[in-house]
C-alpha cells in the first residue's frame, strides 16, 4: 500500500470511529479554502455547537514538534483564529515527545489523541477502566493462578496467546462450582484493565456478570444499564459495536449458568443469540459458567453451532461454534500453597479477635494434618480450601471423618452462630436463624423470571418470617432486617442482597428440599430446582430416610416430572428395598419408572433384568392407562430406559 493510500485508509478509520459518536463527520472537507481531513460538530446538551476538524498523521513514528508546528499549526490555526472552527484535533498512531507535546499543551483549542486514545474518550470509559484495574480476585483471601486443562501455563497466559489469534473470535471457559470462575473473571478483567491503563493500544476489558439477567435482553439494553450510570457518560451502543468489531475490546461475560436458571429456555436461547451478535470482525468475547448447566441438546446448539436433524448433527446459521475450555482442577503443590495462606490469614485474624494462642509451626503441622485426613479431592477447588482453612483455624476443630456435606454443614452453622453469638441478637436462637437461610435460600432459587442469586429486601415475602420467633423486633421490617443480617449473604452499594457463593445456596436449597417433604403437586418443583450440584449435596446427608417420605407423596404427583428426577430416587437403595417389600399390584407409572432406571444402572437391590420385564409386562396388560403406557414405553427402550 502507497504511503497516500494508508493515510487514506487511516483517516477514513478515524472517521468511521468518530461518526459512531457524531454522524455527520465526513472526510475532505473544505472550510474557507483549506482541505481538512475531517469535519464534525459536537452539540451540547443546551443545544451549543461547536465545529472541529481533525488532522490524521498515519506514521510509524511519533510525531515531532517540527512537524506540528510547521505542518499543522500553520494550517489550523487561521481557521481558529478567524473563527472558522471550534476545536482542532490531531490524531496520530503513536503517542507525542515531550516537545510536540508541550506545544500542544501550549495551543488553545487544539489537542491530540492517538487513534487508541480517541476509542476510549469517545465514551468516556478511563474511569471505568480505572474500576476495573482495581478489581481482587478475591476480597479477603490470596489468589491462585487458575489454569486450563490440556494447556501449559497460566490461564491467563492461554487467553494471551488465544486473544493474539486472528481466527477464533468465541471462548467459552467452564469449570464446576467452586473452581474460582468468578474470581478468575475478575482477575482476568484487572490484568487487562491495567495493561490498557499503561498502553492504549492494549484492549479494553468489559466485564458484565449475567446473574443479574433475568429475561431476553438485548445487547443495546445489557450494556447501556451498566454504562449509562456513574461511568461512561458519553455512551452509545454504536461506539461500542464500532470499537469490538475493530479488536479494541475484550468482553468477559460472567455466569451464563446463573443466567440460565433465572429464565425461560426460549429467553435463554434468545439471549445467545444476542451474544453471537458481538461475534463480529476481529471481536474476542469470553463466556464463563458451568459446564453442567445446559443439557447436551442446549450445549449442542449454543457451544457448537450445530442441531440435530433425523439423528444427524448439522451446522446452524443461528448459533456460531465456540471455543470451550475447562478449568483445571488445583494440584496438590496449588492446594498446599492456597491452604498454606489462607490458614496464615485466619490464624492471624483469629489471635487478634479472639486471643487464640498457637505454637510457632502450628500453621506447618495444621497444614500437614489437613492434607492427611481431608479427601484429597474435597481439596481441589479454591472455595473448599478456603472453607477448611477457616475451620482449621479453630486448633480445637476435628477434620477426621470429614467430607463435603459436613463441610458445608458446619462452615454454615458457625457462619450463623457468630450472629447468634452476640447479645443483641441472641433473642432469635440458631436454629431459627438456619431456617430462615434454608427458606430464603429456597425461596431465592425457584423465583420465576427472576435471577436466583440476587434480590433485594422488599422482594422477600413475609411468609418465610411468619412462623418464626420475632426476637425484640417491633415490626416485620424489624424482624426481617434482624434475620437478614447473616455472614451468609452479603449486600451491594445498590442495596442488592446476594448469598456470599453460590454454593452455599446450592447447599442451603437441598436441605430445604431434604427436611421438607414435598406434596404430590410440588414435585414438579422440586424436579424443576435440584440441578446436579443441589442434589450431590442431597446425597451427602447424614441420611437418606427423606426418600421414603418424597416416595409417598410422588405416586399421587400428576407430573410432568423429568427423567434426572426420577434417577434420583433410582439411586437410593433403601427406597428400592421399600418398594420391593410391597406387593406389585397397581404400580404407577413413577414407580414403573424408578424400577427401570434402577435396573438399568445397576443399583443395589434393584430387580435383575429377568424380573423387571415381567412385572412391565403385567402393568401393559393392565390396560391403557398411565401405568401401561410408562411400562410399555420402558418395555420397548430395552437397555436403556433414560434415553
Amino acid at each position: 500500500m502507497s504511503t497516500t493510500a494508508a493515510g487514506n485508509s487511516f483517516r477514513d478509520a478515524v472517521c468511521e470511529l468518530l461518526r459512531t459518536k457524531y454522524p455527520d463527520a465526513q472526510v475532505e472537507q473544505r472550510i474557507g479554502g483549506t482541505k481538512v481531513d475531517i469535519r464534525f460538530t459536537s452539540r451540547s446538551d443546551f443545544g451549543d455547537a461547536k465545529v472541529y476538524v481533525v488532522e490524521c498523521k498515519d506514521y510509524d513514528r511519533p510525531l515531532t514538534k517540527t512537524i506540528i508546528s510547521q505542518e499543522i499549526w500553520t494550517a489550523y490555526q487561521p481557521l481558529l483564529a478567524s473563527n472558522s472552527v471550534d476545536q482542532v484535533l490531531v490524531v496520530s498512531r503513536k503517542p507525542l515527545g515531550a516537545d510536540a507535546h508541550a506545544f500542544m499543551g501550549d495551543w488553545r483549542n487544539a489537542e491530540h489523541r492517538t487513534f487508541d486514545e480517541l476509542a476510549e474518550s469517545l465514551m468516556g470509559l478511563r474511569p471505568f477502566i480505572r474500576a476495573e484495574a482495581a478489581y481482587r480476585p478475591t476480597e479477603d483471601m490470596p489468589y491462585i493462578e487458575a489454569r486450563v486443562e490440556n494447556r501449559p501455563g497460566s490461564a491467563i497466559e492461554a487467553v494471551d496467546e488465544w486473544v493474539q489469534q486472528t481466527e477464533g473470535r468465541a471462548l467459552a471457559i467452564r469449570g464446576g462450582y467452586g473452581q474460582g470462575k468468578t474470581s478468575f473473571a475478575k482477575h482476568l478483567t484487572a490484568v487487562y484493565a491495567k495493561r490498557h491503563l499503561e498502553s492504549p493500544a492494549e484492549r479494553i476489558p468489559i466485564l458484565y456478570r449475567l446473574g443479574e439477567v433475568v429475561h431476553e435482553t438485548r445487547l443495546e439494553g445489557l450494556f447501556g444499564a451498566m454504562f449509562t450510570g456513574e461511568y461512561a457518560p458519553g455512551y452509545r451502543f454504536s461506539t461500542l459495536a464500532h470499537l469490538n468489531r475493530s479488536g479494541r475490546l475484550l468482553i468477559i461475560l460472567d455466569g451464563f449458568d446463573e443466567m440460565k436458571h433465572a429464565m425461560t429456555a426460549s429467553d435463554f436461547l434468545a439471549n445467545f443469540r444476542e451474544f453471537n451478535r458481538l461475534l463480529e470482525g476481529q471481536a474476542k468475547v469470553i463466556l464463563l459458567g458451568r459446564p453442567n448447566a445446559l443439557t447436551s441438546d442446549v450445549e449442542r446448539t449454543v457451544f457448537r453451532g450445530k442441531t440435530l436433524v433425523a439423528g444427524q448433527e448439522v451446522n446452524t446459521t443461528v448459533y456460531a461454534p465456540w471455543e470451550v475450555w475447562t478449568l483445571d482442577l488445583f494440584t496438590i503443590e496449588e492446594t498446599r500453597s492456597l491452604l498454606t495462606q489462607a490458614l496464615s490469614s485466619f490464624v492471624d485474624k483469629h489471635a487478634a479477635e479472639r486471643g487464640f494462642s498457637y505454637a510457632v509451626d502450628f500453621v506447618v503441622q495444621r497444614v500437614e494434618e489437613i492434607l492427611k485426613q481431608v479427601p484429597a479431592d474435597l481439596l481441589r477447588r479454591p472455595v473448599h480450601v478456603h472453607l477448611v482453612a477457616d475451620l482449621g483455624a479453630d486448633p480445637a476443630f476435628d477434620f477426621r471423618g470429614f467430607d463435603e456435606y459436613k463441610l458445608y454443614d458446619h462452615f454454615i452453622r458457625k457462619m450463623v452462630e457468630r450472629d447468634v453469638e452476640k447479645k443483641m441478637r441472641a433473642r432469635i436462637p440458631l436454629e431459627a436463624r438456619l431456617t430462615f437461610q434454608r427458606e430464603l435460600a429456597w425461596w431465592a432459587w425457584r423465583r420465576i423470571g427472576a435471577s436466583q442469586g440476587f434480590f433485594s429486601r422488599e422482594d422477600i415475602p413475609p411468609s418465610l418470617l411468619r412462623e418464626l420467633p420475632d426476637g425484640d423486633a417491633a415490626d416485620e421490617e424489624g424482624k426481617l432486617n434482624e434475620y437478614i443480617v447473616s455472614t451468609l449473604t452479603e449486600e451491594e452499594e445498590s442495596g442488592t442482597l446476594f448469598f456470599a457463593h453460590r454454593s452455599f445456596q446450592e447447599f442451603l436449597v437441598g436441605e430445604r428440599a431434604r427436611l421438607v417433604k414435598p406434596a404430590p403437586a410440588a414435585h414438579t418443583d422440586y424436579a424443576a430446582s435440584l440441578t446436579p450440584d443441589v442434589i450431590g449435596f442431597l446425597k451427602q446427608g447424614p441420611d437418606s430416610d427423606y426418600i421414603l417420605g418424597w416416595y409417598e407423596t410422588l405416586q399421587a404427583s400428576s407430573g410432568p416430572l423429568s427423567v434426572a428426577y426420577l434417577d434420583f430416587f433410582a439411586s437410593f437403595p433403601n427406597l428400592l428395598r421399600h418398594i420391593r417389600s410391597a406387593p406389585i399390584v397397581h404400580l404407577d407409572a413413577w414407580t414403573l419408572s424408578i424400577l427401570a432406571l434402577a435396573t438399568h444402572k445397576g443399583v443395589a437391590d434393584a430387580y435383575p433384568q429377568d424380573e423387571l420385564m415381567p412385572i412391565l409386562a403385567s402393568a401393559i396388560r393392565a390396560g391403557p392407562d398411565s401405568r401401561g403406557a410408562a411400562a410399555a414405553t420402558l418395555a420397548g427402550r430395552g437397555k436403556d430406559p433414560a434415553q
